[in-house]
């Protein structure tokens, strides 16, 4: 789930090719969509192969620089639960999430808390180099406007 909105360069032997990463193989290794497949071997049947496979720092939001919280869904001023996410963090990784002091629940990309807050209130990223960034609820995006991959 912590490279769900990251962008990894794939080689299958056919050129390098670019793909967004937007769900996580609970069995590990990595699955292409049918269209990535083809893209990536050369319109081989599906089947495994061995691809090589780096994590690049691009972002996925087209001219946009920073990173970007969004809630998980529409839902926005719930005061007892939320559920959001860092995206467009080029190559950092998010490892954790704190609201007020206590550690969200991962679900996908995304951190779930409960408890009173206000959109005043931060969230706390923690990113893998030991890195944070705090941002405001008020500055979450809905999810109800989720970006689509381009």
């Amino acid at each position: 789930p912590k490279y769900c909105g990251h962008i990894f360069e794939v080689n299958c032997g056919k050129g390098p090719l670019k793909i967004v990463v937007t769900n996580s193989n609970l069995g590990g290794g990595l699955d292409l969509y049918a269209s990535s497949w083809a893209k990536a071997t050369n319109n081989l049947p599906p089947g495994i192969t061995s691809c090589q496979v780096q994590l690049t720092a691009d972002n996925p939001f087209k001219g946009v620089t920073k990173p970007v919280c969004y809630f998980a869904t529409g839902e926005t001023t719930n005061l007892w639960y939320r559920k959001v996410g860092l995206l467009n963090t080029g190559a950092k990784l998010v490892v954790e999430a704190s609201f007020k002091g206590a550690k969200g629940a991962r679900e996908g990309p995304y951190f779930a808390f409960g408890g009173e807050g206000k959109l005043s209130d931060k969230v706390t990223f923690k990113f893998d180099d030991g890195s944070s960034l705090d941002v405001p609820l008020s500055e979450c995006k809905s999810g109800a406007d989720k970006q689509l991959w381009q």
